[in-house]
């Protein structure tokens, strides 16, 4: 389809072009006899009555096309339209004739088109049209936006040859300044797109335009004064981002008269070359009813109006630039909580709610009023059924008045439903962002609104850590995916995470919806907090089917606890919000474990008594090392791992071993087929608990004392050809005694510190006493420094022995 004055391939039809009235300017019915001269050879004038097709039955249709393939004519082209009526007893048969002139415009035409949601891709939507309000509201009784703005009803200027059937008109996409490009959404960002063939819809940033508003009441052929509204020339935000746009724009908004409420703006000033006009309401009529916005060209630049309007008077060339838009409605009657007081700011809807709807009817007779109540999404789509009521004057005054119920999204599948006090009308309130509107039976537009905060049935199913330090299960040797959860409701999966300590941790989720959202999406915030904190915030989150993943969202703080080497249990709980303002519960997850390292963990960590070296990080060895701080608050680091060992690891000095991971000596822990008889020696102790403070990213070093034995591996001694021992002075345990003799001893270094983990024994109770032979006199103790990584030390390399002090005699 396409306007009389050709602005499309192919013709149009338009019906109720004409009627035909007597002398008396009575309307005439019957008359089928109809013609059209045709005023060119490439052009075919229809002139049809509308008898038998309507929609006014007495009314006669105006067609006109041009042959398919042929290039438009151009030019005013003049028809003869003729009606024969038949005689009667008081008259003769005759013929009534009127010349058009029929105007196809080649060169390019200038519109003025309704574009919703303009600011919608930077964020802030206008919202659907007509916006609600109620009656003689101002200031902070209008609407408000996400940014705080108010609604805006946006004109924007196009032109072109041909534009009408382009989705720049018909769709969502946005003019540019090329006639061949349309700004697109790609999903992932707006980008440029070449605009379907034919149309060539540009933005007019030209000045020469200038518009008349005003504002008129649904079925008034009046201009209304107790209105007032505000023109902007300058949308919000920049929409060329890809064009070069023509200086800034910095225009001042005007408002209405406050004495007639009518505007005449110029489009495009100097400062304002946007193609761009966005109308705010900022004083609503008292009366209620749905208003229209009025717009007529009356520039220099003519500006066609009527086709993109939503009302318009007749299809006819003179009113081509004039039209009106459904702007707002002022509502008659207000929906109130159980106390009759107004819901401020909306209605949130985590239980049944009672809600009143009341409606003030003066001059009305009778003692009750017939209205429709039903719930809708924010972009005004029905949920649900409409849900009769029945409104009882209160005594003898104008007020009505009806109870009913509003539930939250579902409930007629929970418990929720067993609320509702007698039964009476229920209404499933919108997920997320919606309203209540309620109808009166007699009138076709809203009389009375209350917008909805209403929860998602959303539950968290499971949770993930990511980006922190891969762990590997001890018990089966499997690595702990970091893009698998760690976490799910139904305790199948029970994991734990580890970060560098001062580390925001990155979280990813799931959340399952119950029921599911089907058939739309629906926009929400959701955030993570532990401890009262709020931990993360994924904003405007796109909900639809069963459930719904959360990508990867680093912390915006750290958990409590990770400033220091430590295990964590954090419980996380879980909320959605329809508006990032009100927050619904959706679920907890944990207690998680998480564990806090000194750095990043030191590969391989592991070493046993061959030189076999294991470089991944068992969940257990970060366990035992994150817990020893709390389990020996007033030890060291270091000296509270090697209690950890002593106290959970078997030590026997003379014990047989056939080679395995030091974790092994923990009987928990031990393996089947390893080899480990009754535990471990010295050196897998001191093995173990180096290997834990290599897993938090704490280096150590094992420390070897040594006399003569009959090995030769690892040994240096004062004497030859005579065995001699040292003694520690330590307590005894189950298999040893206390203060023992030994020929070798294995400790561990950290810090200029020794630390005995067979024993748990720091510094101040690691004594090394002389061992005297009776024959030969004392022999002294050395202590042999070496990486146990590095193989066999060369014993006599002096570099390789650091002594204790003492000497050999």
């Amino acid at each position: 389809m396409c306007e009389l004055t050709g602005v499309c391939e192919g013709g149009r039809t338009v019906a109720d072009a004409y009627l035909l009235v007597d002398r008396f300017d009575i309307t005439t019915f019957g008359p089928t006899v109809t013609a059209a001269s045709q005023p060119h050879p490439d052009l075919a004038v229809t002139f049809a009555n509308q008898v038998a097709s309507g929609p006014h039955h007495a009314g006669f249709s105006l067609g006109v096309d041009w042959s398919s393939g042929l290039t438009r004519p151009s030019g005013s082209f003049t028809s003869t339209l003729t009606v024969d009526y038949p005689g009667g007893p008081d008259w003769p048969a005759g013929q009534v004739s009127r010349a058009i002139t029929i105007q196809l415009d080649g060169e390019p035409s200038h519109a003025l088109i309704n574009k919703l949601s303009y600011d919608a891709r930077f964020g802030v939507d206008d919202g659907p049209l007509p916006q609600i309000v109620p009656p003689a509201a101002s200031g902070e009784a209008l609407p408000r936006l996400a940014d705080g703005s108010r609604p805006r009803l946006v004109l924007l200027a196009i032109s072109g040859t041909s534009v009408h059937g382009s989705t720049v008109v018909q769709g969502s996409d946005e003019p540019s300044l090329e006639s061949t490009k349309v700004y697109r959404n790609f999903g992932s960002a707006w980008g440029k797109a070449t605009a379907q063939a034919p149309y060539d819809a540009v933005l007019e940033v030209a000045p020469g335009g200038e518009v008349e508003l005003w504002v008129e009441a649904a079925g008034e052929h009046r201009r209304v004064t107790d209105v007032a509204f505000r023109v902007h020339r300058c949308p919000r935000f920049e929409h060329l981002t890809q064009d070069l746009p023509p200086g800034e724009c910095s225009v001042a908004p005007v408002d209405s008269d406050p004495v007639t409420g009518s505007v005449t703006v110029a489009l495009n000033p100097p400062d304002g070359q946007r193609g761009y006009v966005g109308i705010e309401l900022t004083r609503a009529p008292a009366a209620p009813g749905l208003y229209y916005l009025v717009v007529r060209s009356v520039g220099a630049t003519p500006y066609r109006i009527r086709p993109a309007a939503h009302l318009f008077e007749r299809s006819l060339p003179e009113h081509e630039r004039e039209g009106s838009f459904a702007f707002f409605v002022v509502l008659g009657g207000e929906i109130l909580d159980e106390n009759f007081a107004r819901f401020d700011p909306a209605l949130v809807v985590w239980e049944a709610r009672p809600a009143w709807l009341r409606v003030l009817a003066p001059r009305r007779s009778g003692s009750t009023l017939a209205a429709t109540v039903q719930a809708r999404r924010r972009d005004g789509m029905a949920v649900g059924p409409s849900h009769s009521l029945t409104l009882n004057r209160l005594g003898y005054s104008d007020v009505f008045l009806a109870p009913f119920t509003v539930l939250p999204p579902g409930a007629w599948a929970s418990a929720a439903v067993g609320k509702l006090d007698g039964g009476g009308v229920a209404v499933d309130a919108a997920f997320g962002l919606g309203e209540i509107v309620a109808v009166l039976d007699e009138r076709p537009y809203p009389i009375a609104q209350a917008r909805t905060v209403a929860t998602l049935p959303a539950l968290v199913a499971s949770v993930g850590f990511a980006d922190g330090h891969a762990l590997t299960r001890w018990e089966d040797e499997q690595a702990i995916p970091e893009d698998e959860p760690v976490w799910t409701r139904d305790g199948i999966i029970q994991r734990p995470a580890a970060y560098t300590k001062d580390t925001p941790p990155t979280l990813f989720a799931t959340l399952v919806l119950d029921p599911p959202v089907e058939g739309y999406a629906l926009r929400a915030w959701v955030r993570a907090s532990t401890g009262g904190v709020e931990l993360a915030r994924w904003p405007r989150q796109l909900f639809s089917g069963a459930s719904h993943a959360l990508p990867a969202l680093t912390a915006s703080c750290v958990l409590e606890g990770s400033d220091r080497i430590s295990k964590t249990t954090p419980t996380i709980v879980w909320e959605t919000s329809p508006d990032g303002q009100h927050w619904f519960a959706a679920g907890q997850s944990g207690p998680h474990v998480v564990y806090w390292t000194e750095g990043e963990p030191i590969r391989p960590p592991f070493v046993d008594r061959t030189g076999e070296v294991s470089r991944k990080l068992y969940d257990v060895a970060v366990e035992l090392a994150c817990s020893a701080p709390s389990r020996y608050p007033h030890e060291s680091l270091a000296g509270a791992v090697a209690k950890v060992v002593a106290a959970e690891a078997t030590y026997h000095s003379s014990v047989g071993w056939v080679g395995a991971n030091p974790l092994n000596i923990i009987p928990e822990l031990q393996k089947e087929g390893v080899g480990v008889v009754e535990g471990g020696q010295c050196e897998d102790h001191a093995n173990l608990m180096r290997a834990l403070l290599r897993s938090v990213g704490v280096e150590s070093q094992v420390l070897f004392f040594w006399n003569e034995s009959g090995a030769t591996r690892y040994t240096f001694s004062c004497r030859n050809n005579s065995f001699w021992t040292f003694q520690v002075e330590a307590p005894g345990n189950d298999r040893e005694g206390p203060n023992p003799y030994f020929t070798f001893h294995a400790l561990v270094e950290h810090g200029g510190a020794w630390y005995d983990p067979s024993y748990g024994l720091a510094e101040t109770g690691l004594v090394f006493a002389l061992s005297v032979d009776p024959a030969s006199g004392p022999n002294w103790a050395f202590r042999h420094n070496y990486s146990v990584l590095s193989g066999s030390p060369s014993m006599g390399n002096p570099d390789d022995t650091v002594a204790t002090g003492l000497v050999c005699p």
